[in-house]
């Protein structure tokens, strides 16, 4: 691999602090080449414990190294003179030097070690472990500690994201200390690969860090071993400020455009701002893809939408399909949350919606009701007859089902879909054929089947139709990778009163609209009578 891969010169220039995880210990080897003894044959290997150390005692840690911090130090609670001292807890030198935020405890040979997240960390960042991944539920359960296995499944990894690693530090008034060993080997047949001479030695040393290289014959054969090893230490600040832990108020200098100037203001004016910011529609769909987050409706174009259930805001809908929301909501809410609502700011246009309009200024409520919530409200309904056929995954689709899955032709398409799997998919066709009097071998569709069944209820055949058309339309629209003109998938959305003139966000509510009246009117003739 050459000299300088021995020597690890790509890695000696690289700090830890600047990395975007952190390793709090690792035991991590990887080989290439499946038989040891041949030329060719590689093995890395990246050792590393660490320390979380008051800052007044940098200095005092600074004098531990790979002996002291690394793998060999394995941590159980002991007594010793009378005393107790906890396995969270490092002693040097008759007093506490610092605390290790990953904890291992030994076994024996059979079983191997258990690698323990210090409590106090997952309680200070309000972690919950999911698998061998802890998250932040207070910010879409994003990942914020990661254990790795080797291909045996023994532990060999833990890194934490570094924001929160210094936001932690900060709180404490501590830093990370840590001491960390790389080792790199190959078989080679030709010593001279190296500059080191045959059967010797060379050694470095540098601030924080020694390295030492060797070239030796291969036990039993003709080739030889060269390897390196390079040992590190390395002292990481805690960060400047700590708004998790602490909950520092620190400036959120995400900027919203708040008029059609463009003027911009922050997290810092935004609570003086008597006005609305705009945003794209399709900040909706990128808020649901945090777990945690929300959409409910109150009237039928306003609503609450947030990533986070602590972390809704009331919007509503104006006449080109923007999202409008009042602009001291979006100021109040965290760092994270405002990042994700400006990626989709605009510059004000189509005015504020009307009905939040007469929610917040007008004190005035709306007498009206979102498709959205009619069409969850008679779904469900329907699922407790027997014109349905329930299935698991029938209330994550019910969830799929709004106005902001409609930006194009083609996500209103995947929108007509998702109202197609749970209508025409879902629809009980042995019930159906019971009621109209055909068997089993009769072909029909579910949809034509409850056309006919409307019938034998004594709907004219005209109604019947047109009482089942938006549900026709929607399945139809779900073969869109047909890739049939777009002019005959407007032609029926007309043809059920969609106007293909108004913003694609309107036309998808209307499609829920006309679909929700059909599983209505299905429901009252079936069930009601």
């Amino acid at each position: 691999m050459g000299e300088n891969w021995f020597k690890m010169v790509d890695i000696r220039g690289v700090s830890l602090r600047y990395e975007s995880w952190i390793p709090l210990r690792s035991s991590k080897k990887q080989a290439i080449g499946a038989d040891y003894k041949s030329v060719g044959f590689r093995e890395f290997f990246f050792g590393l414990g660490s320390l979380a150390v008051p800052v007044a005692q940098k200095a005092e840690a600074e004098d531990l190294d790979w002996g002291d911090i690394g793998l060999r130090n394995t941590h159980q609670s002991y007594v010793s003179e009378g005393s107790y001292y906890p396995a969270d807890v490092f002693f040097e030198r008759g007093h506490v030097l610092g605390v290790p935020l990953v904890l291992v405890q030994s076994f024996d040979s059979v079983n191997p070690a258990i690698w323990h997240l210090h409590q106090d960390l997952v309680l200070a960042l309000h972690l919950v472990r999911e698998g061998d991944n802890w998250k932040c539920v207070n910010e879409g359960y994003a990942d914020v500690v990661k254990l790795k296995r080797d291909g045996d499944g023994v532990p060999c990894l833990v890194e934490i994201k570094t924001e929160f690693l210094l936001d932690y530090l900060c709180a404490r008034n501590m830093g990370l200390y840590t001491s960390a060993y790389w080792e790199r080997r190959e078989i080679i047949e030709d010593a001279s690969l190296v500059n080191w001479a045959q059967e010797g030695d060379e050694a470095e040393e540098e601030d924080n860090g020694r390295w030492r290289g060797r070239v030796f014959h291969q036990h039993g054969g003709e080739n030889f071993v060269a390897e390196g090893g390079y040992w590190r230490n390395e002292w990481i600040d805690p960060g400047p400020s700590s708004p998790r832990v602490r909950e520092d108020d620190i400036p959120i200098n995400v900027p919203f455009i708040v008029d059609v100037y463009g003027r911009n203001e922050t997290k810092e004016t935004l609570s003086g701002v008597m006005g609305w910011l705009h945003f794209k529609p399709d900040v909706v769909e990128s808020l649901l893809k945090f777990r945690g987050s929300g959409l409910g409706w109150s009237t039928r174009d306003t609503g609450g939408a947030g990533a986070s259930s602590e972390g809704i805001v009331h919007f509503g809908v104006n006449a080109l399909g923007h999202i409008t929301v009042f602009a001291k909501d979006v100021g109040e809410l965290p760092a994270w949350q405002q990042k994700i609502w400006a990626a989709h700011n605009v510059t004000p246009e189509g005015g504020v919606s009307a009905e939040l309009f007469k929610l917040q200024m007008q004190n005035e409520v709306p007498s009206t009701k979102a498709p959205e919530i009619l069409f969850d409200e008679v779904f469900k309904d329907l699922l407790k007859t027997d014109l349905f056929i329930s299935h698991p995954d029938h209330l994550d689709i019910l969830k799929s089902i709004h106005r902001f899955r409609s930006l194009d032709l083609e996500s209103l398409c995947g929108l007509a879909k998702d109202i197609a799997r749970l209508t025409a998919d879902t629809l009980n066709k042995d019930f159906l054929r019971k009621i109209v009097g055909v068997d089993e071998k009769d072909q029909k569709g579910s949809l034509k089947l409850v056309e006919k069944s409307l019938v034998a209820k004594g709907v004219s055949k005209t109604d019947a139709h047109n009482i089942m058309s938006p549900l026709f339309v929607a399945y139809d629209l779900r073969l869109r990778d047909a890739h049939l003109p777009s002019a005959e998938y407007e032609d029926k959305l007309r043809s059920i009163g969609i106007d293909i003139s108004q913003n694609y966000i309107e036309q998808g509510c209307n499609l829920i609209e006309t679909c929700s009246s059909a599983l209505k009117f299905i429901y009252d003739k079936f069930v009601q009578g």
